[in-house]
């Protein structure tokens, strides 16, 4: 319950086996610049990226293969983010309103797409609910991606990052560009949302990751150098944070389970 990554772009990703505390380096070999990853177990990973990559783990992150629905790299077909719902069933996202589906550990993928539209990152609270951010709006579906529906919630720009923790629960960061993010918080399914204060500026957060209602981490990206670079942990819902690292410049984190 301890096992925690977090990837550093192009050529680095950090492990930790005790909540954040301390972290270890392991390496990630591919080319391509990962947006997303997602772990099922301790072992077993994928990551998606640059290119429409899609790459897979089974030994904890050492190695990696490509596991892509594609068989070559295509320009402007980037895959924003990856979430598995149980130990073989996943979803990928990205531009073009893509949206595929594996049933068989990413042997084989199927597409459900229904818009052109960018689609930035997808959260599952349970198997079948899935939220999703597609360029200014939150869209959401019941179904496992079969059908969705523009949620009314007010956004102002684009939403960047997303994960609900309950069908109720969730976190987002919109963005107007450089220099102008906001976090924001639900605790009704988007019906409404509150404004998160950090207590500093949190410009640059690269990753929000909640491993239940009370406990989560965010990490900040080296593009936006501030005396925030590093990764903070909350315990108490997002009320107050406190910085557990220095490392910077990570672009994704994952947490297994309560530990890792």
């Amino acid at each position: 319950d301890s096992i925690g990554y977090a990837y550093n772009e192009y050529n680095g990703m950090l492990k930790t086996n005790d909540f954040g505390e301390s972290w270890e380096d392991i390496y990630y070999y591919g080319t391509q610049d990962i947006n997303s990853y997602y772990f099922v177990s301790e072992e077993t990973g994928y990551a998606a990226g640059e290119h429409g990559q899609i790459y897979k783990t089974t030994n904890g992150g050492f190695d990696w293969e490509v596991v892509s629905f594609q068989t070559a790299l295509i320009y402007e077909s980037d895959l924003s983010s990856i979430y598995f719902t149980e130990h073989d069933i996943g979803y990928v996202v990205g531009l073009h309103g893509r949206i595929y589906k594996t049933e068989d550990a990413a042997e084989n993928w199927t597409s459900s797409a229904f818009t052109y539209n960018a689609i930035n990152n997808i959260s599952f609270p349970s198997n079948n609910t899935a939220y999703a951010g597609m360029q200014n709006q939150i869209i959401k579906t019941n179904d496992a991606c079969q059908t969705w529906e523009v949620l009314n919630t007010e956004i102002d720009g684009r939403v960047k990052l997303l994960q609900f923790v309950t069908e109720e629960l969730g976190y987002w960061i919109e963005t107007r560009g450089a220099g102008y993010d906001s976090f924001y918080k639900t605790n009704d399914g988007c019906t409404t949302k509150e404004l998160i204060n950090m207590g500093f500026d949190y410009d640059g957060i690269s990753s929000i990751c909640f491993i239940n209602s009370d406990v989560g981490y965010v990490c900040f990206n080296d593009t936006w150098p501030s005396s925030n670079e590093g990764i903070y942990k909350t315990i108490n819902g997002s009320n107050t944070w406190m910085k557990v690292n220095d490392e910077n410049g990570f672009t994704k984190m994952d947490f297994i389970n309560s530990y890792t």
